[in-house]
């Protein structure tokens, strides 16, 4: 979905338009007309915030129930309160019933407002966190490619080719529980390096690599 830069200006037009018609139309201007203009102006001024302010964070962001973008509804969200503002306007109930209703329409569009950046928040976090164990794995495979470009040993380098397969499809995700065995993985990656019996090193990477990934199921 892209910004118009003519958003201020609908939006605008929306605010003198409510207003006019408002104050056009022939009714008694008493506390009712007002409580129904006061929740029209809350629902321009919202929306307005949302489409000028906050584009960028909402503009991706759907329902997950009905998979449409949060400011269409936002729109629908508009559209509903303006009619039901001009209804209250023009026909007299008791002032209970207006206030509730128009509660439940505001009240409503913030809950799902809420609850979709908790959601997004929530997403954004597991992304982030899967990334950086993508960047873990993808350094721990950079250092078993390294160390087979100075390996002559023909059946050393199977194993670290083996090592490096079971390292590229690891489970990606992970869990704070598993720092101290990833941290272990590193380490004994280190230590090939500069180790007399890498078959042992390698045999114990892999078994550790196993637990990890079988833990990671657990903890997901």
């Amino acid at each position: 979905m892209k910004k118009s830069k003519n958003i201020p200006l609908i939006m605008l037009i929306v605010l003198v338009l409510f207003v006019l018609i408002a104050f056009i139309i022939p009714v008694e201007r008493d506390s009712s007309f007002y409580i129904a203009f006061a929740f029209g102006i809350f629902a321009i001024a919202f929306v307005s915030y949302l489409w000028i302010v906050d584009f960028d964070r909402l503009s991706e962001l759907k329902d997950k129930f009905l998979n449409i973008p949060i400011l269409n509804i936002a729109n629908i969200y508009l559209g509903i309160q303006m009619l039901f503002s001009f209804i209250f306007m023009l026909v007299t109930l008791p002032i209970w019933l207006e206030v509730l209703v128009n509660i439940i329409l505001a009240g409503g569009f913030i809950i799902i407002i809420l609850g979709l950046n908790s959601a997004k928040s929530a997403i954004i976090n597991t992304e982030n966190k899967v990334k950086a164990k993508r960047m873990f794995l993808k350094e721990l495979e950079v250092e078993i490619k390294l160390l087979l470009a100075d390996e002559s040993d023909e059946e050393i380098r199977k194993k670290l080719e083996k090592l490096q397969i079971e390292i590229r499809y690891s489970d990606p995700m992970s869990s704070d529980k598993l720092f101290s065995l990833e941290e272990k993985i590193q380490m004994k990656i280190s230590d090939l390096k500069d180790t007399a019996d890498k078959n042992i090193l390698i045999d114990d990477i892999s078994k550790l690599l196993y637990e990890r990934n079988e833990k990671s199921k657990i903890y997901k």
